[in-house]
């Protein structure tokens, strides 16, 4: 494996080099929740240059687990963002991230968690000294700062708290220093029983608008639902 090991157990990668992705999937038990996750998203869990891929264990029902790092290629599309497996039209990217974590792939890591975001952040923010701006999104509140101190010549944080079912905060910040922008985003959720953080755009030189943001988050979402969904099909 490459960077994290996902189960104790006896371990498989008798699946090939994905074609697109979706040929195969692996079967996870999360203290009594399974997810089924096609094995182009598992870049991460795999041997020899990435040519042999984690596949399930014959004779066992699925690998048991606590946490799981999936890895997707990002692109934007007229119609929004699309999170896509490892496969044989963005393997070079993949190759790159695992080289070297410098490419369009984020990696998403999945734990079988209570939720504990304060979904009260936004009251801790305003006696911080952010202040509430307008939201795109009715479910999602949105407060912004900007600062100038001596250690740092000047802040900008955005922050995005999506409440209730679901819940989401989202921290996209511009440390501006030495001339140069210097953006950083980082999300925390929970979704469907699962604690669900990642911190993507590692590579992008420009600020993101809230659109942009919940949008990526939303794949998130919908793939992470999908495991599950996908588990009541096998």
């Amino acid at each position: 494996m490459t960077s994290c090991e996902p189960v104790n157990e006896q371990t498989s990668f008798n699946n090939p080099e994905p074609m697109t992705g979706f040929e195969h999937t692996v079967t996870f038990d999360f203290q009594g929740t399974k997810m089924v996750i096609p094995y182009g998203y598992l870049a991460r869990y795999t041997q020899d240059n990435a040519t042999k891929w984690l596949s399930d264990t014959p004779g066992q029902d699925a690998y048991s687990i606590n946490l799981i790092e999936i890895s997707v290629y990002y692109k934007k599309t007229d119609q929004g963002w699309v999170l896509e497996p490892y496969n044989q039209q963005n393997k070079a990217h993949f190759i790159q991230f695992l080289r070297d974590g410098l490419d369009s792939v984020d990696d998403i890591v999945i734990r079988k968690d209570a939720c504990h975001l304060n979904q009260d952040l936004g009251k801790s923010l305003l006696d911080l000294g952010f202040k509430k701006i307008p939201s795109v999104y009715p479910e999602y509140e949105a407060y912004e700062d900007k600062r100038s101190i001596p250690e740092n010549p000047y802040i900008h944080e955005l922050q995005y708290i999506k409440k209730g079912e679901n819940p989401a905060i989202i921290t996209h910040q511009n440390y501006h220093r030495y001339g140069e922008n210097d953006y950083s985003t980082d999300i925390g959720s929970c979704i469907n029983g699962f604690t669900v953080q990642y911190y993507p755009f590692i590579r992008e030189k420009q600020q993101l608008t809230q659109q942009e943001l919940v949008g990526y988050h939303q794949q998130v979402e919908q793939l992470v639902q999908s495991f599950v969904n996908n588990s009541s099909k096998k």
